[in-house]
């Protein structure tokens, strides 16, 4: 695995942070701070005096950096567009065809929508949403692959995956008698997430419109006085698939989600895309590695491990697809539905084969390499 280096300047041979050092301006800071412990001051007084310095040297670092900023800038696009190069001749076929699944997927769920638009359904509307959704996700994922962020692949291919898992639910579980209001809750239940925006907002000082956030406690109340207090937790909306939660006290969790939508989606991967998105001590070691007998941090791009959040992503794209189109409408599937979608089928596999035989080749020349 490789990874961009930092820019040497050619004609000084120093980092831009080492040439800032050579400013000195901090040996003149600190000489000024020695003086005066030396005269007996205050330690308060020492601090003030040193920020104050700190802040009268600012502008002419600023205006340095300024100056240098366009020579800066042209040197990273110039990277940039090399790095660019060896990705595409790395991960370019394999990327293509992430971006074909994507499209076929798109167009589906489009064509899906247009058919049924008007209808009035909630199952289809959730389901268009968090397949519309899905798409959106699976072109962000395509793009930070393309630009080598593949750890931010991952968690993005996160979002993905709980996407899925919501819509499988929404599509296969609400077919008992009990269970078939689901889709609207989950469609209301946007008033939960809402109430709280506004709380949070309120708590950090903002402006907010009294006769709107009142409008919106009173949806919640009602909403919760129709379905229990449960449904102003997370979750909330998918009560009626669990009986034996308490609809006062109890609380639902994604795994429970998770284990009642059986997509044969990774659990492990979904827990591996997670350290992605937390400030973990594990997830700060992840963005580490060694070259050279060095310990080094990882601060850009790479073109390392593309192909875990790419087949991921294509799972989960799949998963949340078939969910759209088999239950889109209150009948049977049109026929040329289950086409496309058995043909998406196969393009996901192609996909996914493409990306793991390049994760397999680059596995086996970093080991002949390094052997």
């Amino acid at each position: 695995m490789r990874f961009r280096r930092r820019q040497i300047d050619p004609k000084t041979g120093r980092t831009r942070v080492e040439e800032l050092r050579e400013i000195q301006i901090g040996s003149d800071i600190y000489a000024k701070m020695e003086k005066l412990v030396e005269e007996g001051v205050d330690t308060g007084t020492v601090i003030s005096a040193l920020l104050e310095a700190a802040e009268s040297v600012v502008p002419k670092i600023k205006a340095d950096l300024d100056r240098s900023a366009p020579r800066m800038l042209r040197e990273h696009r110039r990277s940039d567009r090399k790095f660019h190069r060896r990705i595409r001749k790395l991960w370019g076929s394999p990327l293509d065809t992430l971006y074909e699944v994507y499209v076929c997927a798109e167009e589906l769920g489009w064509g899906l929508q247009a058919l049924h638009k008007g209808e009035g359904d909630a199952t289809t509307e959730a389901l268009a949403s968090l397949h519309s959704r899905a798409c959106l996700v699976v072109r962000e994922i395509h793009s930070l692959l393309s630009n080598g962020f593949s750890m931010a692949a991952a968690s993005r291919a996160r979002t993905l995956h709980e996407t899925a898992v919501i819509a499988t639910v929404i599509a296969f579980q609400c077919n008992e008698p009990n269970t078939t209001d689901v889709a609207v809750r989950y469609l209301r239940h946007e008033i939960t997430d809402l109430a709280r925006d506004y709380r949070a907002a309120v708590d950090a000082g903002k402006n907010v419109d009294p006769s709107e956030m009142e409008s919106i406690e009173n949806e919640l109340d009602k909403c919760m006085a129709e379905y229990g207090r449960i449904f102003a937790r997370d979750y909330g909306w998918a009560a009626p698939l669990f009986p034996n939660v308490n609809p006062e006290k109890g609380r639902i969790s994604f795994a429970m989600l998770e284990a009642l939508a059986e997509t044969g989606l990774s659990r492990l991967d979904y827990r591996l895309q997670s350290h992605h998105v937390h400030a973990s001590a594990l997830t700060m070691a992840m963005h580490r590695y060694e070259q050279n007998g060095q310990a080094l941090r990882i601060t850009g791009p790479s073109i390392g491990n593309l192909a875990d959040p790419a087949v991921a992503c294509l799972a989960a794209l799949q998963v949340t697809t078939s969910a759209f189109v088999v239950n889109a409408s209150s009948g049977y599937p049109d026929v040329m539905d289950i086409v496309s979608l058995i043909t998406l089928r196969e393009l996901t596999n192609s996909a996914i084969t493409a990306f793991s035989q390049r994760q397999q080749e680059l596995d086996l020349h970093s080991s002949e390499m390094s052997s």
